[in-house]
């Protein structure tokens, strides 16, 4: 006996393998009209998340503008094209953040919609719409206050630094070195906030958000496409049955999209590879422990069974997995 519980409602009744994933859904997790909340007792279970969602994610978005980033040394090497790592020419972003939540906007609402209209299901539509929101500010966050505390300078620093190298004999931070310099002794940008956002290229920002909902998108389809294949045998224990390959190239969709964004922001000099991985792994676990903590296994073995909050009747009728 397990000590996991699940707190929405799920059917002890035994099947046999249904001729469609689809089917499968509805008849292994149908929701009952009395779980669907009223928008009253909806706003009462998200009087409080909602509004901190929302004022989370304005303030990490405020904070960024507002806080300066380090000083930091910058060897001679770097800044004469010596080590172009720094050096590249200032191009486009190569997927403008607008552009990424347009694309994470009309991605996730298809699907979920889709899944909707199928499911009948208030509390996995809600799951799945505030599940996102939350992956995504949560890893925001988390990356927001790396890129204050520790940041980084963008490949395209110089060219919004506006380089100019102290002559000789001038007074600078860390003299009478001439082998390298202070970002505050160094630049002279024509435009502040592209300098101060040229600071903070550690961690990728875009990859975190692409990471966070397409990683948790990839699990909610495994959860409900899985369902076809984990039909319940028993009261305890569902049925193993290998997927076929089309399975795993929908599952792996989402994956391609966020490592498409991540490679669009590297073609076009905005960020580091070390920088895009440290966001994509920022990202993928705020997806995954989002998503873990909105849906689980239910009794009958059936994946992807939406968890209910406490104040809808969630955990007041929790029973063990076997």
């Amino acid at each position: 006996m397990s000590d996991s519980f699940v707190s929405a409602p799920s059917t002890e009744s035994q099947f046999e393998r249904p001729p469609h994933w689809l089917p499968a859904l509805k008849q292994t997790w149908p929701e009952p009209a009395q779980h669907r909340p009223s928008i009253l007792r909806w706003l009462r279970c998200y009087a409080f998340n909602i509004p901190l969602l929302v004022a989370t994610g304005l303030l990490g978005i405020q904070l960024r503008r507002i806080v300066n980033p380090r000083d930091r040394p910058v060897p001679r090497s770097y800044i004469d094209g010596s080590i172009p790592t720094l050096s590249y020419p200032l191009y486009p972003e190569g997927v403008p953040m607008w552009a990424e939540a347009l694309f994470i906007v009309l991605t996730t609402g298809f699907v979920y919609g889709i899944m909707a209209l199928f499911m009948r299901s208030f509390w996995d539509l809600n799951n799945a719409i505030i599940g996102t929101l939350t992956a995504v500010v949560v890893g925001g966050i988390f990356q927001l206050n790396v890129k204050w505390l520790i940041g980084g300078l963008r490949p395209n620093f110089l060219s919004i630094c506006n380089p100019a190298i102290p002559p000789p004999g001038a007074s600078h931070k860390l003299a009478p070195r001439t082998d390298m310099y202070m970002v505050s002794d160094l630049c002279h940008p024509t435009n502040q906030d592209m300098y101060v956002d040229a600071q903070q290229s550690f961690p990728s920002g875009h990859t975190t958000t692409a990471f966070a909902s397409m990683l948790f998108l990839s699990m909610y389809l495994h959860g409900k496409l899985g369902s076809r294949w984990a039909t319940p045998a028993g009261p305890s224990r569902p049925a193993a049955a290998q997927p076929p390959f089309w399975y795993w190239v929908v599952l792996s969709v989402p994956l391609l999209a966020a490592c498409l964004i991540a490679g669009a922001m590297w073609i076009s000099q905005w960020h580091h590879w070390w920088e895009l991985l440290a966001g994509g792994v920022i990202g993928a676990l705020a997806g995954y422990m989002v998503y873990r903590g909105m849906y689980q296994r239910g009794i009958d073995g059936v994946r992807g069974v939406p968890i209910v909050p406490r104040a809808a009747g969630g955990g007041k009728a929790a029973r063990p997995v076997d």
